[in-house]
Parts: C-alpha cells; sequence; structure tokens
C-alpha cells in the first residue's frame, strides 16, 4: 500500500542516515524513488551509491536510468556515455542496451534504437517470450526511419459550427486528429 510504501522508504532513509556508506541501500532508496515516479529522489540516491560503488553494473544502470529520466540534456549524455561505456564491457548486457535503444528510439535515431534491439532479440533467441515484443520494436523503428516527419503532414479540416453555436470572442475550438486504427479521441 502507499503507507506501507511511505514506511519502508521512511525506515530506509533512517537507516541511510545512520549508516551513509551503504550503497545497496542506496539504490533500494533510488528504486523505490523510482517506482513512486520521484525522480529528485531517485537520482539523489542513485548518485550517492554510484559514488560509493562507482564500478558496479547494477548502480550503473540504476543511475543511468535515473539520469535519463530527469529531462535534462545534460544528465541524459551523462547516463548515455555511461551505457555505452557498460556496452563496451559487456556486449550482452540487456538492460544497457534497452536503456540505449528506448533512449535512440526517443531522440528519433531509430537506426540506432533498431541495432540495438536487433542485437538484443539475438542474444535471447527466439525462444524466448521477450523476442516478439523486440521484433514488433525493430519493425516500428525501421518504419519511421524513412517515414515524412509528423510536422510535413496536413490534414485539411473545415469546421462549420450551426447557426445556435455562440462562441465567445476569446473562444477556442480543439480539433484532435488520430489514425482511423489508433487510439480513441481523449
Amino acid at each position: 500500500t502507499d503507507d506501507e510504501m511511505l514506511d519502508l522508504t521512511l525506515a530506509l532513509r533512517t537507516k541511510l542516515h545512520n549508516n551513509p556508506d551503504d550503497a545497496m541501500g542506496w539504490l533500494l532508496l533510488g528504486r523505490i524513488g523510482m517506482a513512486n515516479r520521484d525522480i529528485e529522489t531517485s537520482a539523489g540516491a542513485m548518485k550517492k551509491a554510484y559514488k560509493l560503488e562507482p564500478h558496479n553494473p547494477d548502480i550503473q544502470l540504476g543511475y543511468a536510468q535515473a539520469l535519463m529520466l530527469t529531462g535534462e540534456d545534460a544528465e541524459a549524455e551523462q547516463a548515455r556515455q555511461m551505457l555505452r561505456r557498460i556496452i563496451a564491457k559487456d556486449r550482452t548486457n540487456i538492460r544497457a542496451l534497452s536503456l540505449l535503444a528506448f533512449d535512440a528510439f526517443e531522440r528519433n535515431e531509430y537506426q540506432v534504437a533498431a541495432e540495438a534491439w536487433s542485437l538484443m532479440r539475438d542474444l535471447i533467441g527466439p525462444e524466448d517470450p521477450r523476442a516478439e515484443m523486440l521484433e514488433r520494436s525493430i519493425e516500428s523503428a525501421l518504419s519511421r526511419i524513412n517515414a515524412p516527419d509528423a510536422s510535413e503532414l496536413s490534414v485539411p479540416v473545415t469546421v462549420n459550427l450551426g447557426s445556435n453555436v455562440q462562441l465567445p470572442e476569446q473562444g477556442v475550438v480543439i480539433v484532435s486528429v488520430h489514425p482511423a486504427n489508433g487510439a480513441p479521441m481523449p
């Protein structure tokens, strides 16, 4: 429950106050912060864990993920560099590849995302239940490589208001366009 999560967080913070050199405790607090969508707590705790054990791969991955979630360009770049170093040491690190792939996809670097997901798919093999999802991700990335930029697309719209509709002077009409097979109107 939320109350139990708050109690756990408070107990962990108290433990870390008394034992600030507990890297695994800071990592756990960072993960709890991430689970609670408290990015500030997550990034701060992961940073402390990283300072204590900078060569621990679990801590490196947690810290990189927290940095990516901050929304800050410099921190996201720091996370990318960290992930690249992890992969340079271990080309089979699925978590690092996954974080890099999602980040590349979000930054419209579809070829990089497809390559990372392809490597992941090859590493896990076709029997793994994640293989199908990776295949869809690869197809999605590849389909966007030569797709027109959404800002280049246009849809002509004509709005005819009934004679009984009175818009105020500061009125606004909002038109929401969705693909026929896509999400419903918000």
